[in-house]
């Protein structure tokens, strides 16, 4: 089989450095409950990543109240998050030499496949001015491995032409789902949750020399 003509990228903790923002984000969304209620927030936040960020704020609005939340609650919760994490999605840093790596990437099409909504990324992309970089920004409503099909039709392409680079177990589920090839992205000093068999990254300093090897290595 020949080189892989696609890479995917997950956005925060792949392109930016913005994992601790959205944490952070979780935990001031339920800052007129009790410190105990917004700890159980974050820590449920945290078992579940890749879930949709609206039926996240449904289910924390019912572990913070103990009732079903109506539309207009949720609503009002998601618009506050966006406030909350605007700022700092446009000052935090981008993962080590991911700019510098994608712009001198070359022939193959790159796309954003993230968790957060599509809207959202592409608004945060064009304000910090790398937008160009990618053929598409595609995110939630839609779950991962459906966004991995669609690019899939898009290209016409099989599952071994794409690559997926992603920070979450989460993120390898949704390759593993769709038969693409995975790299975890995992920060120094930071323990792996992939299981051993699969190629990590800490950024994309050295990290660009096994991107560009799997792209290139036969599947």
């Amino acid at each position: 089989m020949s080189r892989a003509d696609v890479l995917c990228l997950d956005f925060d903790g792949v392109v930016l450095e913005s994992v601790r923002i959205k944490d952070e984000a979780y935990w001031r969304l339920f800052d007129d409950h009790p410190e105990s209620v917004r700890d159980r927030v974050l820590a449920r936040h945290k078992e579940t990543p890749g879930v949709e960020r609206s039926r996240k704020v449904r289910d924390f609005l019912t572990l913070a109240s103990g009732r079903e939340p109506t539309p207009d609650e949720v609503a009002r919760r998601l618009a506050r998050f966006v406030d909350l994490c605007r700022d700092g999605l446009r000052t935090c840093p981008e993962v080590p030499g991911v700019i510098g790596f994608l712009q001198g990437l070359a022939g193959r099409a790159v796309y954003v496949v993230s968790a957060a909504p599509g809207a959202e990324v592409r608004e945060t992309s064009e304000a910090r001015g790398f937008a160009s970089l990618f053929k598409d920004i595609l995110g939630s409503p839609a779950p991962k491995p459906e966004l991995l099909e669609l690019i899939l039709e898009r290209e016409d392409v099989t599952p071994d032409k794409i690559v997926f680079v992603g920070d979450m177990i989460s993120d390898f589920k949704a390759a593993l789902a769709v038969g693409v090839r995975f790299i975890g992205r995992v920060a120094e000093g930071r323990a792996s949750p992939f299981p051993p068999s699969v190629p990590v990254i800490a950024d994309f300093t050295a990290g660009a020399a096994v991107v560009l090897d799997t792209l290139d290595r036969p599947a």
